[in-house]
């Protein structure tokens, strides 16, 4: 019988099972007793194809037997069928992992993998990969995402790293099978990377690197995740960026690369004071050209 379900059907089952698995071990609760647990990886962003669960906890006081606790009281779980500690610390991870194995009431196996670091840790986290991937996706490039990995998984792709797929598909506009073959021709794969995608607004600038004091001391959170309550809208006599009003308040779009009239008018009219018109129009065009990426549209 063929199989009806889409791709995002699917991504929504595996989501599903596993937010059950994490209740039935209480995985969430168990860890904060001791730090802060965050679920990160494909489940994370919803592009879930295998069955793996990520987590990652940042500890005020990192101990081993803390995590030693969690895992054995896990381990008292019938459906958990092993357990593996790694003391990471002294590696280029520095963090502690652990693992369990799950099975759930199909049969599958479940692998949950955890890593357990301070409060301070100075690597690159998964937890602030999460944010600027959910901001970046979009119905295509999620579908494009569990597209390949299914044919990774049923071996019509060779094996990559998920986050060289992510990149392909968020900046490379990469579709199909033999789209990503060609990128990973001219592109770097295979090696772990401190990559994430723009963190985008609405109008395609980038809040992550625009260098604004209010984001870097982390008084604004991004124009995405304020609704567009910029701290400069108190100049224009406003409380909401008029281009963040326009398209997602009034055409309930997620991003100006979705509208036909992009780069509109308000884009013109809402030129930093302190640019040139050639910086202002330079900007235009950069942000122009990162909504079209994300929309397919390059």
């Amino acid at each position: 019988m063929k199989n009806t379900v889409d791709p995002l059907q699917r991504a929504e089952q595996q989501r599903k099972k596993a937010e059950a698995i994490l209740r039935d071990l209480d995985l969430m609760n168990r860890w904060r007793r001791f730090g802060r647990p965050v679920l990160v990886g494909a489940l994370a962003i919803d592009v879930a194809v295998a069955p793996d669960i990520d987590m990652e906890i940042y500890c005020p006081d990192l101990k081993i037997e803390d995590g030693f606790q969690v895992i054995s009281e896990c381990a008292m779980n019938p459906r958990v069928t092993s357990a593996q500690f790694v003391n990471a610390m002294n590696t280029p991870d520095k963090a502690l992992y652990w693992q369990l194995h799950y099975c759930d009431g199909d049969g599958i196996d479940w692998k949950v993998d955890m890593w357990s670091a301070p409060e301070d840790y100075a690597l690159p986290r998964g937890e602030h990969f999460v944010e600027p991937m959910k901001a970046a996706l979009t119905p295509e490039t999620r579908m494009a995402i569990l597209t390949l990995k299914e044919a990774r998984a049923a071996g019509e792709l060779p094996m990559f790293l998920s986050v060289d797929l992510y990149r392909a598909v968020i900046e490379g506009g990469v579709r199909t099978p033999d789209q990503w073959r060609e990128w990973q021709q001219t592109h770097e794969t295979g090696v772990l990377s401190a990559w994430k995608p723009a963190m985008l607004s609405v109008c395609g600038c980038d809040c992550a690197s625009c260098g604004c004091e209010h984001f870097k001391t982390r008084q604004c959170a991004g124009c995405s995740a304020i609704e567009g309550r910029v701290w400069w809208t108190q100049y224009i006599s406003t409380d909401i960026c008029p281009i963040y009003r326009c398209v997602v308040m009034d055409k309930q779009l997620k991003h100006c690369g979705f509208c036909p009239d992009m780069p509109c008018a308000t884009w013109q009219e809402l030129k930093d004071p302190s640019y040139s018109d050639e910086q202002h129009q330079t900007g235009i065009r950069q942000r122009s050209d990162r909504l079209r990426v994300l929309t397919g549209n390059s």
